[in-house]
């Protein structure tokens, strides 16, 4: 395994890289002992499949499919499924490595800036870390799994080794990386998604709010009032829902998570500081365009 960033993601990079030999600060190699030592648990949707020359375990899952897993940072050994294939993988050959200011080139660029809304170009510096390991498939070939924190360019302040686990507001996006090889490390596959922490499905980098659930605790009394929404979970989980008053038609409005940034109803309300009948019925037409219009602004 190697520094993803360094070698880029086109099949014709890929092939150039291969064969070059890494720079990266290798940090562990092997089962080693860390301050910070833990368990991280990582889920996300598929956002970019680079490559899919068929004939891999993930082949033809589609962008939009969310997958998770977790990695022992100590250990390397983890898994990750799409909800339907489980993938364990240990260290082999994996590890930890850190890049103290990396140039971006204009590819690298394009990728980061799609998957976190930010706006670096070419020649911009970044500090990486990045863990993984993987695990034998048939074919004499292997799949890779990693994690790939991008950092702001000060983050290591030129002394890369000792910094991990990385300050949060250094971390620009962490980036979950699934590649697998056949014969002389030809690669088939090559896919990634942008990690999302509270699994509401939406990145990190478009979540205004953190530790959202869903099922959500409003409405408080147990049952939706006409024309207001929650995500109750009744219909798909990331969808609000509602009730219909009567046999209308309704105010012809639906919200999903993704409209409201990842933020739930009693979200909504915490940050509008809305009343009571919220909590219990609720968010309102007017809550969910208020909001809704919040986030949203340019």
């Amino acid at each position: 395994m190697r520094p993803f960033f360094q070698t880029f993601h086109t099949p014709s990079a890929v092939a150039k890289f291969r064969g070059l030999k890494s720079i990266a600060v290798v940090l562990c190699i092997g089962a080693c002992s860390l301050t910070h030592a833990a368990i991280i648990e990582f889920s996300g949707q598929l956002d970019v499949i680079l490559i899919d020359y068929g004939g891999a375990i993930y082949s033809d899952v589609q962008t939009g499919t969310f997958f998770s897993g977790s990695i022992d940072d100590a250990t390397f050994d983890g898994d990750i499924s799409d909800g339907t294939t489980l993938t364990p993988f240990t260290e082999r050959g994996g590890g930890m490595w850190t890049e103290n200011d990396q140039i971006m080139d204009a590819d690298t660029a394009t990728l980061i800036n799609s998957l976190a809304g930010t706006s670096f170009v070419a020649g911009d510096l970044y500090d990486e870390i990045e863990m993984g390991g993987a695990a034998s498939t048939s074919g004499e070939g292997y799949i890779e799994i990693s994690l790939i924190f991008i950092l702001d360019p000060l983050a290591f302040n030129n002394n890369p080794v000792d910094y991990y686990p990385p300050n949060p507001d250094d971390i620009v996006l962490v980036i979950f990386l699934i590649e697998e090889l056949v014969g002389q490390e030809e690669v088939i596959y090559l896919a990634l998604g942008a990690v999302d922490a509270d699994s509401d499905g939406v990145g990190d980098h478009d979540d205004f709010c953190s530790n959202t659930a869903i099922p959500e605790s409003v409405p408080a009394l147990g049952q939706l009032k006409p024309n207001h929404w929650a995500l109750t979970a009744a219909g798909n989980g990331f969808d609000f829902d509602t009730v219909l008053k009567g046999k209308g038609k309704g105010p012809n409005r639906s919200y999903t998570i993704e409209d409201t940034a990842g933020c739930s109803c009693e979200q909504i309300i915490a940050e509008q500081g809305l009343g009571d009948g919220h909590s219990k019925h609720g968010c309102s037409i007017s809550a969910m365009d208020d909001w809704v219009d919040v986030v949203n602004m340019p």
